[in-house]
């Protein structure tokens, strides 16, 4: 259920796109610096290029995060601490704590990267 009417912006990096609301510009910035990071090292240890824009939804509390309609068909709940991944879209949140948020990308961006790598992004990989 949605409390709160968020308005959207984007951060744009090399091949991330971060979305966040007010007052969220600053962490969506470190949220694309560690992703840039992170698939860099994912990519070199997977010997696997990526090759599409990943999408990295920066929420400010957990509390926001739960309020997320996006792919509520597909799951159900997120339990605290366990990063969200739809598609090419992961979902984090800020606790405060910027190793925790850096944690929630590098998982989200490993886990991505090892679905595209398995699955493909377009039904002639996926065949």
């Amino acid at each position: 259920m949605q409390y709160d009417k968020f308005i959207w912006s984007y951060y744009e990096s090399e091949n991330f796109r971060t979305y966040f609301y007010q007052g969220g510009y600053d962490i969506a910035k470190f949220a694309a610096t560690v992703g840039e990071r992170s698939l860099n090292d994912i990519e070199a240890k997977l010997e696997f290029k990526n090759g599409a824009k990943v999408e990295i939804m920066v929420y400010h509390t957990l509390s926001d995060l739960k309020q997320t309609n996006i792919g509520t068909n597909i799951e159900a709940n997120n339990t605290g601490g366990v990063t969200k991944i739809i598609g090419n879209k992961i979902f984090v949140y800020f606790d405060g704590n910027y190793q925790h948020l850096a944690t929630q990308i590098r998982e989200g961006v490993a886990r991505v990267s090892i679905e595209r790598m398995v699955f493909g992004t377009n039904i002639q990989e996926i065949l």
